[in-house]
């Protein structure tokens, strides 16, 4: 009896008309680092781990909707959401269609994806600039518009409304804590991106990037100028020049930096970077990583020389 109510339970589902469902997908990448950095002991640590959640679903309208969730996994531990404050590190809705995208919540803003994000190509930890992810990359209490390909050219408008919180602390009267415009062309493996990033209230500075990237084939390149006012006041901007070539399974990378004066016109010096990174398989592959920093970087703090090795597995 139990068997005929299951089969006819089965049969009517497979008859009844369909309905629309969601489709999920479950990723992650689990990342370990072994690093030796000079008058330092050697570690052994997570790199940035992260699991999440991509989801899409169809409107009535004919447009896609979009929810995406990501949060922080440490090797160390075992534990979730366990950098950056406990935070995660994207948590957004929106909706996707000829119109555009629209998205409302934790997110990468274009002022990252399309500028500083294209020299940030390292697999291994602490070898981003002194690019702000806080205040420059993943924005949380954020709505996002991009408009769609125009011939390969894109617009993008985002603001940030976190009741003045966070990098605006205190009532400041202002209605939100950041306004950002972006503006993206790409084509034929060239792409040049502009952005500005403009705190309001007891900040009132911006942030202003450049990004230039080509790719042909094996090769990549991209260059990434970033002027922070926010975070390095009035320091020089950051110049960042990546580059890496694949052969087979085997990819080099290199780039150099460029810090410059900060605030207090002291010069941070340069960086050089160089890597290798082996695939083992599809989604399997471990790195190893060389830092040079030069007398003034290493005087300031920006950088000091570093070997690091690393093994990645995504899923």
């Amino acid at each position: 009896m139990k068997k005929s109510l299951i089969a006819l339970a089965v049969a009517g589902a497979l008859t009844a008309p369909m309905v629309a469902q969601a489709d999920a997908t479950l990723y992650g990448s689990l990342r370990v680092q072994g690093t030796s950095e000079d008058n330092k002991d050697f570690t052994i640590g997570d790199n940035t781990s992260r699991i999440g959640i991509k989801a899409t679903s169809e409107l009535f309208s004919g447009a896609t909707a979009i929810a995406h969730f990501e949060t922080y996994v440490n090797t160390e531990t075992g534990a979730l959401g366990v950098a950056n404050g406990n935070k995660g590190r994207l948590a957004y809705v929106g909706a996707t269609g000829d119109f555009g995208t629209v998205t409302v919540g934790r997110q990468w803003l274009p002022a990252y994806l399309w500028t500083i994000g294209k020299t940030d190509i390292m697999a291994a930890a602490n070898t981003e600039t002194t690019h702000s992810y806080t205040t420059g990359g993943r924005q949380g209490n954020s709505a996002a518009y991009v408009t769609p390909d125009m011939s390969g050219f894109k617009l993008a408008a985002a603001v940030v409304a976190r009741n003045n919180a966070g990098v605006d602390a205190g009532d400041t009267g202002e209605d939100v804590d950041a306004v950002h415009v972006a503006a993206n062309y790409s084509m034929g493996g060239f792409g040049v991106a502009l952005s500005t990033l403009q705190y309001k209230g007891t900040v009132d500075e911006n942030i202003n990037s450049l990004g230039v990237n080509y790719s042909a084939d094996n090769f990549y390149v991209g260059l990434s100028v970033e002027d922070d006012e926010v975070n390095r006041k009035d320091g020089d901007a950051v110049v960042v020049l990546a580059g890496s070539y694949s052969m087979g399974n085997t990819t080099l990378l290199g780039s150099y930096t460029a810090f410059g004066d900060n605030a207090a016109d002291v010069d941070e010096g340069n960086r050089y970077i160089a890597e290798v990174q082996q695939k083992l398989g599809n989604q399997a592959f471990v790195f190893a990583n060389y830092i040079e920093a030069d007398g003034d970087a290493e005087d300031a703090g920006s950088a000091a020389d570093t070997i690091a090795v690393g093994y990645n597995v995504s899923f």
